[in-house]
């Protein structure tokens, strides 16, 4: 054996190396095995490098998960002050809560029927805007005969008797019921 070809086989040897350690280093991070095999054979220790700072997807998953839990807890937590502010009933809410607390998600709206109208009154400087709430999660202003539907309330009170109020007379209005939400701002 000439010297030159103990020196090729040392070098393929060492090249099977890092493959070996860029694979596992990839597996490790959920990354492509195989490519990172790959990558490791032909560069070497950049290779090697490379497969180091590649970034960890199993912790993205895990922050995923970590992150629809919380999205959960504010789901739920938003539903029970819709609970309490009446804009829902009981079997709404605990419908609601089985549904997040099983992993299907929150909806954006408690489920209801067609006859079902569903509002947030926003809360400013003294006016009530009323905004429906679509089913996909959008809302818009709430308009009857192509006019926006407002209120008012005495800047410094409680904005949410004047809402219940407003919102008692928007479903005698339209004929249907009304779930509604505050939400008070500046």
């Amino acid at each position: 054996m000439r010297t030159y070809d103990f020196y090729i086989l040392l070098v393929l040897a060492a090249h099977a190396v890092f493959s070996a350690v860029c694979g596992s280093i990839a597996q490790k991070k959920g990354q492509s095995e195989p490519l990172y095999a790959i990558v490791g054979f032909l560069l070497g220790a950049i290779g090697l490098v490379i497969a180091l700072v590649a970034p960890d997807r199993n912790e993205a998953r895990s922050a995923d998960g970590a992150d629809a839990a919380v999205r959960g807890a504010d789901a739920i937590a938003k539903y029970k002050g819709l609970l309490d502010s009446g804009a829902i009933t009981q079997e709404e809410y605990d419908s609601m809560k089985a549904r997040i607390m099983s992993g299907q998600g929150p909806a954006t709206q408690p489920p209801a029927d067609d006859a079902t109208l569903r509002i947030a009154l926003v809360c400013r400087r003294g006016r009530i805007r009323v905004m429906e709430l679509l089913p996909r999660g959008g809302r818009r202003p709430y308009c009857v005969g192509g006019a926006h539907v407002e209120g008012s309330y005495a800047v410094g009170t409680d904005p949410k008797p004047s809402c219940r109020e407003l919102a008692e007379e928007i479903e005698r209005g339209s004929g249907r019921r009304v779930l509604w939400s505050a939400e008070v701002g500046d």
